[in-house]
């Protein structure tokens, strides 16, 4: 009876984080990754050299995440989107199954492992959206229960596991070394004990070199492991992006502050129940989450035992420590929803799905002019008829960009450049994500006699070339594009209240529909 509770319990564990994740394709950079999953599985090797941005055609390329595409394409061919959702929660109950067994492993209490595995949760579901960390995590969270295995049992064999770990996790994600890290910190505790262990240490550094030279054998080689600390350099690369912002200055600046304020808890309260391993993997990756909001979830995983630890030793009464628990859940899980719907579906606003029906229709051209991310479920979609002008991957300074800004702000002589680049189809929002400012390509297609507005979608609105349209069908008015600016203007507000662009652009859009 005991053990089958047990089973009960943790079936109810891994199913609640399951439903959790259960939420809509949400990161525009799926498509891009499923492009190039897809070309590896057509070729049987990693592409060399840009194949679907047509403003690079041939120039040398580097897919260091191929794996990842490679494994949610399969997922696609298997089942669909709604596969590609389900894995992607299957992922994140995993992960967090593992967090929680981890602690019951220690002794910790049912409740206390529930609650501190659920604040795991709303310290990574932000980011475990459809995206290669999602690995990242798993194999980080993995590596950590095999080590505390191997502590627990002294059993060598549990270590093995990890140079296995590095080996998968370097065909999908460049952060191999995070896994030395990890191993890293409890090598330290060995060495630092009043009696080191050095045999302990030894194997825990035969792990790490053993789990840096297996993860050589992938595509890029050295390149692939030290690739993050490439990016680590590059100042201006990193400020390029909100991910890389520090995490007190975004929108998820409470967590962060959540989350040292429980590990400051635990460390002043009962400091010497803990290891030094956990400690030292807590600094390190608060640390990192200071520097880079993308880090928190970082954070989430090496919170998890010294909280759990502290939070055990309250002497709270067992009822009483179980309605905390489910109370918590309870709480975090609404914060979440507030931001994920429970979904089997796309995220209309980040895939242009109608534009893309309306492109494979209409268009005769191969080449197709759309705003940034929009490229990314272009290119996977209408794959082997069409190509795009810019993708999410191409996020520095190159001619792809530059073109793509020139064209889409409308810049003299931007109906040639359309011609000379045989180009008859553009897809572009009416205004631009976050600061709201129209595009003004856009506004100078709808009353181009030479095109026409074919649809519009969350996503996006469709131009196509009206010599490419048969006369009897009409497009949509300039009324309907303003529609479409009101409409991405109230999704904009709505998460940046404080845009004045955005409410200067509101005012504009209110004044002509009322006159219109």
């Amino acid at each position: 009876m005991p053990e089958n509770k047990e089973f009960w319990r943790n079936a109810a564990v891994f199913g609640l984080f399951f439903v959790l994740f259960l939420h809509a394709i949400e990161d525009p950079d799926i498509w891009f990754h499923m492009t190039i999953g897809r070309a590896v599985l057509e070729l049987g090797s990693i592409p060399q050299q840009e194949f679907y941005v047509f403003t690079r055609l041939g120039d040398p390329a580097e897919f260091h995440e191929w794996g990842f595409g490679v494994i949610y394409q399969l997922v696609y061919k298997l089942a669909g989107f709604t596969g590609i959702i389900v894995f992607n929660a299957l992922l994140g109950a995993l992960t967090l199954f593992i967090l929680f067994r981890m602690l019951r492993n220690r002794g910790i209490a049912m409740a206390t492992a529930l609650a501190v595995t659920a604040i795991a949760y709303w310290l990574m579901e932000f980011r475990f959206v459809q995206r290669p960390e999602n690995i990242l995590y798993l194999a980080l969270v993995t590596t950590q229960y095999l080590i505390e295995r191997y502590r627990q049992r002294g059993d060598w064999r549990y270590l093995g596991g990890i140079p296995v770990i590095g080996l998968l996790l370097a065909q999908i994600h460049p952060s191999v070394m995070l896994l030395g890290l990890v191993t890293g910190t409890y090598l330290v505790e060995a060495v630092a004990r009043r009696r080191p262990d050095f045999r302990q240490a030894g194997m825990y550094g035969l792990t790490i070199v053993a789990t840096l030279l297996l993860s050589l054998l992938n595509p890029y080689g050295l390149e692939q492991l030290l690739l993050p600390i490439k990016f680590s350099l590059d100042t201006e690369f990193l400020q390029s992006f909100t991910e890389f912002f520090p995490a007190l200055s975004t929108e998820y600046a409470d967590r962060f502050v959540v989350a040292v304020g429980l590990a400051l808890f635990a460390l002043s309260g009962l400091r010497k129940r803990y290891s030094l391993a956990e400690w030292v993997m807590l600094a390190a990756f608060a640390y990192l989450a200071y520097k880079h909001v993308r880090d928190i979830p970082l954070l989430g995983i090496a919170l998890v035992l010294p909280l759990a630890t502290a939070l055990d030793a309250v002497p709270i009464a067992t009822r009483t420590r179980s309605l905390i628990a489910m109370a918590l859940v309870a709480i975090l899980a609404v914060d979440s929803l507030r931001s994920h719907n429970l979904s089997l579906e796309v995220d209309p606003t980040l895939a242009p799905l109608y534009s893309a029906e309306i492109i494979a229709r209409y268009s005769q051209s191969p080449n197709i002019l759309n705003f940034y991310h929009l490229g990314n479920y272009l290119a996977w979609r209408l794959h082997g008829s069409h190509r795009v002008i810019i993708d999410g991957r191409n996020y520095r300074d190159n001619k792809s960009i530059q073109l793509h800004d020139a064209l889409l702000s409308a810049a003299p002589g931007w109906q040639q450049s359309l011609w000379r680049y045989d180009i008859d189809t553009v897809v572009t929002p009416a205004t631009l994500p976050y600061s709201g400012k129209f595009i003004p390509l856009a506004f100078e297609l709808i009353r181009d006699p030479g095109w026409v507005m074919l649809g519009r979608e969350p996503a996006a609105v469709v131009f196509i070339r009206r010599d490419r349209v048969p006369r009897d069908v009409s497009g949509l008015t300039e009324r309907e594009l303003w529609l479409q600016a009101k409409e991405e203007l109230d999704f904009t507000l709505a998460a940046y209240p404080d845009s004045v662009s955005a409410r200067n652009s509101m005012r504009r859009v209110t004044d002509y529909l009322r006159e219109h």
